[in-house]
């Protein structure tokens, strides 16, 4: 039997939220080696860990929701007459937890595709594990209701009843060490543990990861969700941990715009599994507006800040350049913009900062007049660079 008892308050509501009225819209949720993905009025759908389906065509009796939370790995649907539903999935190990807190009765009904030459074993009165061909194994544990499976058409047909408070833990695994593996984890950390630190990771990655800063707090938001996504498809998918970087191009804070306004409507486009999109707005954060270009065959990092015409200021936090950590932050005087660069750890760093248009009448590095309108020095720590111009 397994224990999956214990709170998972610790998931908590993160900065990175989007919220509002249920609509018939799709959610994706993904933790290293799990994904869940349904929609927002019936809730989750399927399931699956790596090329492995482990729940599929999931349906409740439970009517459309009222209105959605989504945080990073969790999606939380409640009723205005009561009751509270929630899909998340652990951070590293095939875990999925579904849950709720609501008076009224429902069924939630799933097909686990099995193929040929499965079994199915009954460890307790709600603890069923699936045995497949290929060695692999799937584990169903209910929590305040009744769980049926019954074996038939190359499928496994779940059913759980159930009323008021109750859960469901389905687990995956490729063969019986990674299933003790994971069990033992579990046994372990508890369903609070694994909350715990799938909310810490959310709380990470906005206090250490690659920020921005800007006056539009939803571009911020986004660029946000982007840096999440793309770790954890660095993780699932093995795409590389470096944003690949793309020459600046006209266009970068329009397309940001556009890309928080998705995260507003929570479109499937930002929230999504595809890197891609989260790639691109990481390039448009970190590249478009900031002009950043390492520079690996001189061991610099190439800045020129593209300051829109309506922000006073807009900052870069956390930029990894090599080994160094480098923060940058533009600011709009009346006839000058100032460039403050900071390395965080790491360095010495070669920095070549200018203006990318040809609008600077002269710059002045750490109160040095510089002989010409960019500036090459080797960062240690903190810098101010101020380009004068006319106007």
């Amino acid at each position: 039997m397994i224990d999956i008892t214990g709170s998972s308050d610790a998931l908590g509501p993160t900065p990175m939220a989007v919220e509002g009225p249920a609509r018939d819209g799709p959610f994706v949720l993904r933790g290293r080696r799990m994904r869940a993905a349904g929609t927002e009025y019936g809730g989750l759908q399927r399931a699956d860990s790596g090329d492995a389906v482990v729940m599929e065509s999931c349906a409740s009796t439970a009517p459309p929701a009222d209105y959605v939370r989504v945080d990073p790995g969790l999606l939380t649907r409640s009723w205005t007459d009561g009751g509270t539903q929630r899909t998340w999935t652990a951070l590293e190990l095939p875990v999925l937890v579904w849950e709720c807190d609501g008076a009224r009765p429902a069924t939630l009904a799933w097909r686990s595709p099995v193929g040929a030459g499965a079994t199915i074993e009954r460890i307790g009165d709600n603890d069923c594990a699936v045995f497949l061909e290929d060695g692999s194994r799937n584990r169903f544990v209910a929590q305040g209701g009744v769980l049926a499976p019954e074996l038939g058409d190359g499928a496994v047909q779940f059913q759980f009843c159930h009323t008021g408070t109750a859960r469901l833990v389905a687990l995956a695994a490729v063969d019986d060490a990674d299933q003790h593996r994971t069990l033992d984890r579990l046994a372990r950390r508890g369903i609070s543990g694994f909350a715990t630190q799938r909310a810490q990771y959310a709380a990470h990655l906005a206090a250490l990861g690659t920020r921005v800063r800007t006056p539009e707090p939803d571009i911020d938001r986004a660029f946000g969700w982007a840096a999440l996504r793309w770790g954890e498809a660095a993780a699932w998918d093995g795409v590389p941990s470096e944003v690949p970087f793309v020459a600046a191009a006209p266009g970068a804070l329009g397309r940001l715009r556009e890309a928080a306004a998705l995260l507003q409507m929570r479109s499937i486009e930002l929230l999504g599994p595809d890197p891609a999109r989260a790639g691109g707005v990481l390039a448009d954060g970190e590249y478009g507006l900031f002009g950043l270009q390492p520079d690996a065959t001189n061991a610099m990092l190439v800045l020129e800040p593209r300051l829109p015409d309506a922000w006073p200021t807009m900052a870069l936090d956390r930029f990894r350049a090599g080994s160094a950590l480098v923060d940058v932050e533009v600011r709009r005087r009346p006839s000058a913009t100032v460039v403050a660069l900071r390395v965080r750890s790491g360095g010495p760093l070669g920095v070549a900062v200018g203006l990318p248009e040809a609008v600077a009448t002269h710059v002045d590095l750490d109160d040095v007049l510089m002989a010409a309108t960019r500036a090459h020095f080797e960062a240690r720590h903190e810098h101010k660079l101020v380009f004068h111009h006319d106007g």
